[in-house]
């Protein structure tokens, strides 16, 4: 939905500051349409893009479902990030992000969950196990984006698709103290050994729910302890969201409904 003209102006400035460009790229049969109506029969978002060299490292590009493997493959060669929502594309467009595949062109790839309150939420732990999941399934490969793959999506792979793996992404000296504390004896995850293998990482990845999370340091900053969030009163900013979310609902209902949308149904039959 953004005109070429923007988009050439938002590129150049990205390029010339050394700055990310994020956006949605080839995101369905959705896309696909609009990208024809506009550029003509045959178009594709890849091919627009490319055609007026807007292709690079500086681009951070989200889905890709709906590019063909040899524009996946082009989009690697010219160094665009990608990052898949695993959770988020498989609910809304019944299709699995190429993850793997955009890894086997040697591109880069991170987690997203593209939505807040969508099926994966902010989830990290969430969006591992589904992306390891789904692989799996999808290549019919049991071995497909092992445990120890999949955390690397969320941590070191996840901050070079940001350009930050400089100083976030893993344990490193020089770098900032991100780190994770999770308790290895909760029932999710245990039993935990180490000997003659070492299941702290499948068992993270296949199991986890969250609770294991203990304590999260951010630069060096408590921001979990035991498991609470330091300064911040949840129930007061659940209550705060839900009282924004009612108000935005109900102001806009009439308009909704008067869109005619096939949801309007859904919701009426209690199904939504």
């Amino acid at each position: 939905m953004v005109p070429l003209e923007l988009l050439e102006s938002i590129t150049e400035r990205a390029r010339t500051r050394d700055r990310t460009v994020h956006m949605h790229v080839a995101q369905g049969d959705r896309e696909r349409r609009q990208i024809a109506a506009r550029y003509g029969d045959g178009s594709t978002t890849i091919g627009v893009l490319d055609e007026d060299g807007l292709l690079g490292d500086h681009l951070l590009a989200a889905h890709l479902h709906g590019a063909t493997p040899h524009e996946r493959e082009r989009l690697a060669d010219a160094g665009v990030r990608m990052v898949g929502c695993p959770s988020s594309i498989t609910a809304i467009d019944g299709v699995v992000p190429p993850i793997v595949e955009y890894h086997e062109h040697g591109g880069v790839v991170g987690l997203g969950t593209d939505q807040a309150p969508g099926p994966g939420g902010h989830d990290a732990l969430r969006e591992i196990r589904t992306a390891a999941m789904l692989a799996k399934a999808d290549s019919g490969d049991p071995t497909a984006l092992d445990a120890a793959g999949a955390l690397k999506l969320a941590t070191i792979d996840g901050a070079r698709a940001l350009g930050i793996d400089d100083s976030v992404g893993s344990l490193s000296p020089g770098k900032r103290a991100d780190v994770v504390v999770c308790d290895m004896k909760q029932a999710s995850v245990a039993p935990t050994v180490r000997t003659p293998f070492h299941t702290a990482i499948p068992n993270l990845v296949y199991g986890a729910s969250g609770d294991e999370i203990r304590d999260v340091f951010v630069d060096g900053v408590r921001l979990v302890s035991d498991g609470d969030l330091v300064g911040i009163d949840i129930d007061e900013v659940v209550n705060d969201a839900l009282e924004r979310a009612e108000r935005v609902f109900a102001e806009a209902e009439a308009d909704w409904r008067a869109a005619g949308s096939s949801l309007v149904d859904a919701v009426d039959d209690g199904r939504l």
